[in-house]
């Protein structure tokens, strides 16, 4: 899909619907659409992989990454991942068609990175 298709498609998905109740989700879902305009501006890794960080506490990073392994004909726009970056490695991911939807998983998956990273300073 062309990046201009790909532009309209997010900013429908946000105005075309209630946000999040809670004003952080709110937030977080205009920061995953903003987010993702930059995944399809930002150049390739060496992998071939685009992402744009979402939070960080500590080594682990939320991120907003567009997946190089899709099948033909299939898109899921928001994909978001908890990567530790000392271990260099994926720890969760979790992936969307719907805004909402990737928003209250990207808030788990910042607890999740709040928590893993209290551990480690312990």
């Amino acid at each position: 899909m062309p990046n201009r298709a790909r532009i309209s498609l997010a900013i429908r998905a946000l105005s075309d619907r209630t946000c999040v109740a809670s004003p952080r989700g709110k937030a977080l879902e205009w920061r995953i659409v903003q987010s993702y305009l930059s995944v399809l501006r930002a150049p390739a890794d060496n992998l071939g992989q685009r992402t744009c960080l979402l939070a960080r506490h500590g080594s682990y990073e939320i991120r907003l990454i567009e997946p190089t392994e899709m099948p033909e004909g299939h898109r899921i726009p928001f994909w978001v991942e908890l990567f530790d970056r000392e271990r260099r490695t994926t720890l969760n991911s979790f992936g969307s068609e719907d805004l909402e939807e990737a928003a209250v998983n990207a808030e788990a998956l910042i607890a999740e990175a709040e928590m893993l990273h209290r551990q480690s300073l312990s």
